[in-house]
């Protein structure tokens, strides 16, 4: 419900995210924003929904989409980072999506061969 509850926080203020990662907050960051929360809004209902799903493909597909979608934000944030794009504090952020990807990752290699 984590993810659930950061979307509530970036829907009713997008300034705040762009200020942690120390972007400029313009109108078009703010839209960005809100539709980004949107969509990990949705996210986190379905892995909700799914948390005690029997393994099944879908289970695995879930695991497999979260883990790339998690490391792959931890690299754009990496980036935009390296290029002074992004704030320091964005490292909390890359913190955190690497260790989600890692863990559903695992989950995922864990059981790919049982289904």
């Amino acid at each position: 419900m984590t993810i659930v509850a950061l979307a509530v926080v970036l829907l009713a203020a997008p300034a705040f995210l762009a200020w942690l990662i120390g972007i400029d907050a313009e109108a078009a960051t703010a839209v960005l924003i809100r539709r980004q929360a949107a969509f990990l809004f949705g996210a986190g209902v379905t892995l909700w929904a799914a948390r005690d799903a029997a393994l099944s493909p879908a289970r695995q597909a879930i695991a497999l989409g979260v883990s790339v979608s998690m490391l792959g934000l931890a690299v754009l944030g990496a980036v935009e980072f390296l290029r002074g794009e992004a704030h320091a504090t964005i490292g909390v952020a890359i913190l955190v999506e690497i260790a989600l990807g890692v863990a559903f990752l695992r989950d995922w290699l864990a059981h790919r061969e049982e289904r």
